[in-house]
């Protein structure tokens, strides 16, 4: 009997336990782990929507990136004479194209706040976006753009109550970014309204 009977710090056990650490992993196995995690990385981005967070006025907004087509520097805006639509802003070249531009803040009642102030400090420079809707596309200019940023349907919040109406109805919910919240535009319903401003 004594001599099959082993400590567990022995070198049998340590011999044996490294055998199966040590042992080679079939390629069944490897292929099996390989698409396990492929369907999971799939699966997560399938679970997040892609958009891009900008700033207007006080407030950060935020479209889906499928939208977006350009983002360029701040062009000059010409007025059009007898013009009494403040969310229609006049004309300005884009890409060589000219292009009708529009004013979100008009159009969701935003005014200038805190962060314009803080933006100057930061030699933050306003943007002009050139987006696309239904085949048409829709040029408005922007105060700052945040980033790309990826969110999960799950961490959609509710639009606080402390949104003003007019902005809070362009909504369907808000997320939180870098400390902040960010409303997330209705783009049937912005795209919308701009394409009636115009008519």
């Amino acid at each position: 009997m004594t001599e099959f009977i082993h400590c567990y710090n022995c070198d049998v056990y340590k011999s044996a336990s490294n055998a199966i650490y040590d042992r080679s992993i079939d390629n069944e196995y490897k292929l099996e782990w390989a698409r396990m995690l492929a369907e999971a990385q799939i699966k997560s981005r399938e679970r997040r929507t892609s958009i891009i967070i900008f700033r207007i006025g006080n407030e950060w907004l935020a479209l889906p990136t499928i939208h977006f087509k350009e983002v360029s520097d701040i062009k000059t805006i010409h007025k059009i004479p007898h013009n009494t639509n403040p969310v229609i802003r006049g004309f300005a070249n884009v890409g060589g194209e000219v292009e009708t531009c529009f004013s979100l803040g008009a159009l969701l009642n935003i005014q200038k706040g805190n962060d314009e102030e803080s933006a100057s400090a930061r030699l933050v420079h306003r943007r002009i976006i050139v987006a696309e809707y239904n085949k048409k596309r829709y040029v408005f200019p922007v105060s700052e753009i945040g980033s790309i940023f990826r969110y999960f349907k799950d961490t959609l919040e509710r639009v606080p109550t402390t949104v003003s109406g007019l902005s809070a109805s362009y909504m369907y919910g808000v997320i939180k970014w870098r400390e902040r919240y960010v409303g997330l535009l209705n783009a049937d319903h912005l795209f919308g309204s701009l394409e009636r401003n115009f008519r």
